[in-house]
């Protein structure tokens, strides 16, 4: 986390949205919080690999990609690091997609 907000500062902007107020009001009031729940949504599948921001996986599977809260940047750095389907769920809905890949939502209620 003390690198991303090194980087963050470094192009004058912040990490304070992150966890957004949306996941806040949802109970996710951590980064360490949100990462268990994100985590547990691959399933029983194991990890083949954790991946920094746009990092390419190095093999086929369930890959974690560390991201920003923000969708748009987070389903940027999935694609740069080499997803060619986008998953993701969420409780308020989002207009986000991709012009590379297909982004499908899975919307909670």
């Amino acid at each position: 986390m003390e690198r991303y907000e090194k980087t963050a500062n470094f192009f004058n902007t912040t990490i304070a949205d992150n966890p957004s107020p949306g996941n806040i009001a949802d109970g996710l009031i951590t980064d360490a919080i949100k990462s268990t729940g994100a985590a547990k949504k691959g399933g029983t599948s194991p990890i083949s690999a954790v991946c920094d921001y746009a990092e390419p996986m190095p093999d086929s599977g369930l890959s974690l990609v560390c991201t920003p809260g923000n969708d748009v940047d987070a389903v940027t750095g999935l694609v740069a690091a080499g997803c060619n389907v986008v998953i993701f769920s969420t409780g308020l809905g989002t207009p986000t997609g991709n012009p590379i890949v297909p982004v499908f939502k899975n919307i909670d209620e």
